[in-house]
């Protein structure tokens, strides 16, 4: 509306403006559309690796380097997916219920660092109904890790570290959805099969396994605190132990060995992974949320030291 008015008013009134004004605007509506086009269809690297967008694409890169890396990432993804039994396999003939929604999955795939392929399954939560409760999920501030530790060290406590693996995949689902596999799956392509666990992708998957894991620590005596991800213990001396988490990063902080015992106990609901001390007078080291913990005598380093001593890009081939 503004330039139809700009182009009434006098010194605009010349013969063929209007059509001109009108080329301009096709022009950079087909520029706009050319720079979308060249970002969706463009090649992407990481740390000298091509990057599939899709499948077939990932099967292609496979072919022209004469190796499997992104084909056997896809199958340790589905693997992994599967010990969780994550899907209902109903096969080609059955129907769900008309109370279930059709959506899509696909394979992110990503280098790191070190030259791992990795690839994860995503589900396409875009095509489910938004939640009216809320699905927000905190996680602990880095000033909240260095407030546990900072206490963790005044008051003389052991500090020990672990993560969750395929953390969501601990959870159920409320969402009624499913997919028909495709050629990644292999032989269940074809299939319908009704997701189960909250796959990575749905839009109440983080929010259900932070509650699950609160549900495993308040089990062990733990309490909420609502200004940071963090769960507090009272013990009977007035001590207090601290839980903290980053979505599956996990840190416990307790006096003499409770503080492993809370991660042990919390092992028997999840599926943790190697739990690891910051020995109290020692000289020792532990990697959290990427950060990286190191305790000497006269206090504790926080830093990305290892990350950064790691950073070994290969050339470009």
């Amino acid at each position: 509306a503004r330039e139809q008015g700009l182009l009434e008013t006098i010194g605009w009134k010349l013969p063929g403006m209007r059509r001109l004004a009108k080329i301009q605007q096709r022009i950079i509506r087909l520029a706009n559309q050319a720079k979308l086009h060249s970002f969706r269809t463009k090649p992407i690297f990481m740390y000298g690796f091509q990057v599939p967008r899709n499948h077939q694409q990932a099967m292609e890169l496979d072919h022209a380097n004469g190796n499997t890396k992104w084909r056997d990432s896809e199958l340790l993804e589905l693997k992994q997916i599967d010990d969780y039994d994550t899907f209902h396999d109903i096969g080609t003939d059955k129907r769900p219920g008309n109370d279930y929604k059709r959506i899509n999955v696909h394979m992110i795939y990503c280098c790191k660092h070190d030259g791992r392929h990795k690839t994860r399954l995503v589900a396409g939560g875009n095509l489910t109904e938004t939640p009216i409760d809320s699905v927000y999920s905190s996680v602990v501030s880095l000033r909240g890790i260095r407030l546990l530790t900072f206490i963790a060290e005044l008051n003389d406590e052991a500090v020990w570290c672990t993560d969750v693996g395929n953390a969501y995949l601990e959870s159920y689902t409320e969402e009624k959805v499913y997919i028909r596999a495709g050629p990644e799956f292999g032989e269940r392509e074809g299939h319908l099969l009704i997701i189960v666990k909250a796959l990575y992708g749905l839009k109440n998957a983080p929010n259900l396994f932070v509650d699950h894991l609160r549900d495993v620590a308040k089990k062990n005596g733990y309490k909420t605190d609502e200004a940071e991800a963090v769960l507090l213990k009272t013990q009977p001396k007035g001590a207090t132990n601290a839980l903290a988490h980053h979505i599956d990063d996990v840190v416990s902080s307790a006096h003499g060995p409770q503080a492993r015992l809370v991660l042990e106990s919390i092992g028997e609901d999840l599926d943790m992974g190697p739990i690891e001390e910051l020995n109290t007078g020692e000289t020792a080291s532990v990697t959290y949320v990427g950060l990286q913990l190191d305790r000497h005598p006269e206090g504790i380093d926080v830093h990305q030291g290892t990350y950064v001593d790691g950073l070994q890009v290969p050339p470009l081939t």
